[in-house]
This record gives structure tokens, sequence and C-alpha cells, in this order.
């Protein structure tokens, strides 16, 4: 990552110098990336291509982050809009008059015992699979069955990751003025609609200032194999001087929420292993939410999360991306 291979720079105030690399970067890594995990990046169940990389200075800390920005939700059937995306919040929440943006785990969601109506799901992040065929295999052996005798047997498997991300949620404009209204019925709630035009740009800046903000050593819990990481990765720049490690890696997965009750068939021991079952399961819920439309931008970084709620202060980039839809409605 040598100062003379990006392409692009801007400042944001005193906060941070911003080098984003030129789109060659993006397609070398994401080739390396299939070159050495064939396994992974061959899947046809999900996306992992690298959209944008940024490289983040902090000139107040001197501090290097690395963002990835990834699509996600691109299974087969899954919603793939075109449009603007909506948050729907009480006033003093909507991105545009708050001061912090606030996201949450997926474990958040699943112990949630507010009253908030479709906030709480005990299945947030997780992935539920049908798992009768290989329970079958497993607990039952063909000769201890009587003659013509059957067994009626049906078993679920559900999977979460203990490294889960922090998630903002949005939803999903739909065409036509009953089908908002729709859509409104999901959040009695919620009296204010905010609108995001570009998705791509809030995942960006959503990652710039996550970077800007998170303390690794108080946000998150580290183990040996990721500090090893770091200590391994390096960089020069001309902004200061020396050879220094990166200071963080963050990733920031957006896109639609796929909504199914089961993802899939357990048929043998070796099903159990999906090497997309983490990120497919942030992005999918049971099909009681389809109505809310989610689209959900998941910012994760190395290690696991000290706590379940993350608050980021809205910044100046963060609100010229967002606004109030006309009379608190978006038809």
């Amino acid at each position: 990552m040598a100062h003379n291979v990006l392409a692009e720079s801007w400042r944001l105030g005193k906060r941070a110098l911003i080098l984003r690399p030129s789109a060659p970067d993006v397609t070398r890594v994401n080739a390396l990336f299939a070159e050495h995990t064939p396994e992974i990046s061959g899947h046809l169940g999900y996306q992992w291509g690298i959209s944008e990389i940024l490289n983040v200075f902090d000139l107040v800390r001197e501090e290097l982050s690395v963002v990835f920005l990834r699509r996600a939700g691109s299974r087969s059937s899954a919603l793939r809009p075109a449009g603007r995306l909506l948050k729907f919040a009480k006033r003093k929440h909507a991105p545009f008059a708050a001061k912090v943006l606030q996201l949450a785990t997926p474990e958040s969601y699943r112990k949630y015992e507010g009253s908030g109506r479709g906030v709480a799901d005990p299945k947030d992040g997780c992935l539920t699979k049908d798992a009768t065929p290989w329970m079958t295999k497993a607990l039952v052996a063909p000769e201890v069955l009587a003659p013509g005798a059957s067994l009626s047997l049906k078993a679920e498997m559900t999977f979460a990751s203990p490294e889960e991300p922090w998630i903002y949620c949005t939803s999903v404009q739909p065409d036509g003025a009953s089908a908002m209204r729709d859509l409104r019925s999901q959040f009695p709630q919620y009296d204010t609609v905010t609108a995001i035009e570009d998705r791509q740009a809030f995942a960006r800046q959503l990652g710039i200032d996550f970077a800007l903000s998170l303390d690794r050593a108080n946000d998150v819990h580290m183990n040996v194999l990721y500090d090893w990481l770091y200590t391994q990765s390096n960089y020069t720049t001309s902004i200061w001087s020396g050879r220094r490690n990166i200071d963080k890696f963050v990733n920031v997965y957006h896109g639609p929420v796929r909504y199914e009750d089961q993802s899939g068939v357990l048929e043998t021991l070796e099903d159990v292993v999906d090497l997309y079952g983490a990120q497919r399961a942030w992005f999918t819920k049971g099909t009681r939410f389809s109505g809310q439309r989610e689209y959900r931008f998941a910012v994760s970084t190395l290690g696991t999360p000290r706590k379940s709620k993350r608050q980021i202060t809205v910044s100046d980039e963060i609100r010229r991306l967002v606004a109030e839809a006309p009379q608190g409605h978006a038809e």
C-alpha cells in the first residue's frame, strides 16, 4: 500500500485523509482471494467480491485503517433493489437530526425485550437448516426397524457466529402508494422517515466513520491470531515517517435481507461446515418479517464485539447523504 499506487485522495476536515486505491488494486485483491481460497470464492451461494478498498488515515491519532466494501445478499431470488433506502425512526434518532447513529449486533436483536414492534428476533444473525436427512441417518439404523415400519422424524439446526458485526437497518422503498402504506404499517412506533439515495456512498462513509471511531483495544476482544495478523501487516506513507503496521481492518457488507425460515438442507456431516454461513446469517431473517423489506449495513472488524450496541457520531459527510422524506412520507 505504498503512496504511489493510490489513485485518489481527499480530506475530511481535520479528521482524516482518505486515499482510495484504483480499480486495478480491487481487482488484484479479488484475484488473490480467488487464487488462495478457491473453495470459498468459487461458491455459487454468495458473493464475496470487494467493490472498494479505502485507506483511512487518522491525522489525529496517526493511524491507518483499511476498509473493505462488499455487496452482500446476492443469492438468487433475493431482493435486488435499485431505488433509494428508507430509515424509519423516532425523529430524535433520524440520521438527518440525530447526533449519533446506533448500530447493534444480531445478538442484541435476539435478546431485545422492548416493546418496539418488529425489532426483537430470536433468530437474528442465525442460519436455520433442515437437519432431518442427516439426523435420520445418524440416529436410526434401518435394521432396528420392524419390517414395513417407518419413522417420522423432523429436525432443524440453527447456527450463529460468535464474531458478529454491528448492524444498521434500513428498508427498500417500494413502488406505489399502497405498497408504501404497507411498509409504513410495519413501523407504527416511528414518526419520521429518512431517505438514503446512494447506498454505496452511505456504506463507504459508514466504514470511514466506524474506522475513525473504533478503539481496537476497548471495543473488541482480540485473540492471538488476530494480533499476529496485525503485526504481519506493514506500509509506508509520505504522511508520516517510518514503516508501520496497519492499525485496523474494517469490513462493510451491505445488501438486501433474504426472508426464509430454512436455509438449506443437511444431508451429511460435511454439510454442517458452511463457508458462507456467518455472512449469510447476517442477511437472512424469517418470513414473518418480510414486510419490512430490510436492507442492512453490517460493519465488522477483527475480533469479537465487547458491547452489543455501538454509537457512531453522525459526521457532516453522512448528513449530506441523507434527507428527511417530504412531509414525513416517501410515496
